[in-house]
């Protein structure tokens, strides 16, 4: 036999192997594919390739835990815009799934906190109301993703969300006009009448507070910024950096802070399956702004990138942690490209470790157990909460955050712009506020 066909043969032989292997690791392909060609010769209505490719990868994400999904070209498009920029199109209102009391089982879709200034904040969205329908429909057996993705839409588009609120017999309906929704990632704790922010508690001008509201691009650029600030009015003598009701956002954002305000230490390590090490992150001490007292506010929804941040300090003593346990987000979602680039796969494909050697995630196997998982106060500095201080304290919170028109004397015509009058002051209003500022005046005796 010629030389060259027995080259072939042996190519041939090597391809047809190749693909026997492949179609033994996909023994699913053939069946998926043959359901896809049903669905679409014999279903009652026509069906779009693209809606059936789309709702097929999403399922099989979902499929695998909380995190993991399929990201749309438009979706991926919308969520760099909102983690680089921090802008976005929707409602502006910060969403999560709080368990039911009464129920392992049922979660509610609640607004943690509207943002301020924003399209719900303006159509009368509180902290804490329990959203029950999106334009007339239930949500009861929705994700937090598909309500989000419901409630998001087009400028100047309305939706109408059906909304229990505590203290209200009936359910209400608040009609919402989406718009463009920015959001600032580091802001002070009162704005005055100009609009700029005060960077400290009322009363305590050695004590500066620094609220982060996420974790994108520029967070810690604007966290160094305010603290380079400070050290040109006169220095930094204590600082309080508020993480609560932080959901987190980019893991490279809470590595540049944590490295901001560590000189040296272990700052994450991130592990693949079986537990190998993937990165491990320290502290260069080449961004560091110096050392002070601190304290880290942290609650229930301070989650992931915020954990990261608040386990950081802990486990290297950099500053003293108050409030109540955090969230237990710990796992790292990889952004893998599908479609050359177009879409992505949101794919869980590791876990948070902190300094301590103690992983962040909550699970069903340790959900029992308060101490296998998140962050909590450090002994002595747990402040629990009702649900309506909760809730008064967001609300109180976003008073003081807040600019008003002022009347003129006469009446007619408004006057300058003036900071809101709340009832109380903000130590009467936040009790674990109170508690973080006790602690820094007796360290700057």
């Amino acid at each position: 036999m010629p030389r060259r066909n027995l080259m072939l043969i042996f190519a041939a032989a090597i391809m047809s192997l190749a693909f026997h292997t492949k179609a033994r690791q996909n023994r699913y392909a053939g069946p998926f594919s043959e359901a896809v060609d049903l669905i679409k010769r014999n279903y009652i209505q026509p069906v779009d390739d693209r809606e059936l490719f789309e709702a097929a990868m999403d399922g099989m994400a979902r499929q695998l835990d909380d995190y993991s999904r399929y990201l749309s070209p438009e979706e991926y498009t919308s969520m760099l815009q909102h983690s680089i920029e921090l802008e976005f199109e929707g409602i502006g209102a910060h969403l999560t799934m709080t368990e039911v009391e009464s129920s392992d089982l049922r979660k509610e879709l609640t607004i943690i906190m509207p943002i301020l200034d924003g399209p719900a904040d303006k159509a009368g969205l509180k902290a804490g109301d329990v959203i029950l329908e999106i334009d007339g429909e239930s949500v009861a057996s929705e994700t937090i993703e598909d309500a989000v993705k419901r409630i998001k839409g087009p400028i100047g588009t309305q939706v109408v969300l059906t909304v229990r609120r505590d203290g209200v017999d009936e359910p209400l309906d608040i009609s919402i006009k989406r718009d463009r929704v920015v959001v600032d990632s580091v802001v002070g704790l009162t704005r005055r009448s100009d609009g700029r922010w005060d960077y400290f508690v009322e009363g305590e001008p050695r004590i500066k507070y620094l609220r982060m509201t996420t974790y994108a691009t520029h967070t810690a650029a604007d966290l160094a910024k305010r603290i380079g600030e400070f050290k040109g009015q006169g220095g930094v003598e204590a600082l309080i950096l508020d993480l609560r009701n932080n959901l987190g956002g980019r893991l490279d954002a809470a590595i540049a802070v944590c490295d901001l305000l560590l000189e040296e230490g272990e700052i994450v390590t991130i592990r693949e399956r079986e537990r190998r090490i993937r990165d491990r992150y320290a502290a260069t001490s080449h961004n560091y702004v110096g050392d002070f007292p601190m304290v880290v506010l942290i609650n229930g929804d301070t989650a992931s990138a915020s954990e990261i941040t608040a386990a950081c300090m802990q486990d290297n003593d950099r500053a003293v942690i108050v409030g109540t346990q955090s969230y237990g987000k710990g796992t790292v979602q990889d952004l893998i490209p599908l479609e050359h680039g177009r879409s992505r796969l949101k794919l869980t494909t590791a876990t948070y470790w902190r300094p301590s050697g103690k992983n962040i995630h909550k699970t069903k196997a340790n959900k029992d157990d308060p101490r296998a998982w998140g962050v909590r106060p450090d002994d002595g500095y747990e402040v629990p909460l009702t649900s309506r201080q909760k809730i008064a304290l967001v609300r109180d919170q976003i008073e003081r955050s807040r600019l008003r028109l002022a009347k003129a004397d006469n009446g007619e015509k408004p006057a300058t712009l003036s900071a809101p009058e709340p009832d109380m002051t903000v130590l009467e209003a936040d009790p674990q506020l109170r508690t973080a500022v006790e602690y820094l005046r007796k360290k700057l005796k």
